[in-house]
């Protein structure tokens, strides 16, 4: 019996440590291609309402900013979404700081500062987690 919790804990460990690998991979990769990226000032123009995986779909109710940015004071008007989700609507006309890509003004990237920051600290929690897990299917009494 014990055996197979462990088996099961080995699959759900897996899981979990290649999930949070990949997270981790895709958002320090984008950090790097757009750290060099210039910022400008983008005007929010709305928002995109989404639905983040949840039971409770009401609390997982999360808006992406939708904005507006010129590269060039006479150029013209480029379009994006945040890749930032917020709980509150965006309010159309507030100011955002956007990176823009030199070599093709109409791709842009709004996220947060301290996104690696905060996917680190989860990624440790989960650790911690199957950790305290693995020891008490250790101590189980069950053969």
């Amino acid at each position: 019996m014990k055996l197979v919790l462990v088996i099961i804990w080995a699959g759900l460990a897996l899981a979990v440590v290649s999930a949070t690998g990949s997270t981790l991979w895709r958002t320090w990769r984008h950090d790097r291609i757009t750290v060099g990226w210039p910022i400008v000032r983008a005007v929010v123009t709305g928002s995109e309402r989404r639905l983040l995986g949840s039971l409770n779909r009401i609390n997982r109710r999360r808006y992406f900013a939708t904005y507006a940015y010129r590269t060039r004071p006479d150029g013209p008007v480029h379009a994006g979404t945040s890749d930032l989700p917020v709980r509150t609507l965006p309010v159309p006309g507030s100011p955002l700081e956007v990176r823009v890509d030199p070599a093709d003004p109409r791709r842009s990237s709004h996220q947060g500062g301290n996104t690696l920051l905060g996917l680190g600290c989860a990624s440790s929690v989960l650790l911690g987690v199957l950790v305290i897990a693995l020891l008490v299917i250790t101590a189980l009494p069950i053969d």
